[in-house]
């Protein structure tokens, strides 16, 4: 793994945090107090670096914390060591990931249509 920010696909976006492994607990849940959904991704992987995929991020992180007051998040499973160790122990077997953490630390994993009003859907039913 290298440790090059070319693999950070969210590093310019001004919605969408780019997470390290610093920014989750011992229980591998994001440090916050909001509900939480992190797309965790590979960047050689087509269906995560496909621009519509992209814009469905852009669009959740621009709409859930107005609409919902849920951070959206990014996390790259490959960017240095730390970070594909990080991904082997939260369980990261495919990508992309969408992982949404309500805010008791409850994990869903959501494999549903990628538009922003079904997850959004599942994610309060989740919360």
């Amino acid at each position: 793994m290298n440790n090059n920010n070319s693999t950070l696909l969210y590093k310019n976006s001004k919605f969408i945090k780019e997470l390290t492994p610093s920014n989750f607990n011992n229980n591998l849940t994001p440090k916050t107090k909001k509900p939480t959904l992190v797309k965790f991704y590979a960047h050689w992987c087509p269906h995560c670096t496909d621009p519509e995929t992209h814009e469905f991020m852009e669009a959740l992180a621009e709409t859930l914390p107005k609409k919902a007051n849920i951070d959206v998040a990014a996390f790259s499973c490959e960017s240095s060591n730390n970070h594909s160790n990080f991904a082997r122990k939260a369980r990261i077997a495919g990508y992309p990931t969408f992982r949404y953490y309500n805010k008791n630390g409850k994990i869903s994993d959501y494999n549903g249509p990628r538009n922003v009003e079904a997850l959004l859907q599942f994610m309060l039913k989740n919360s």
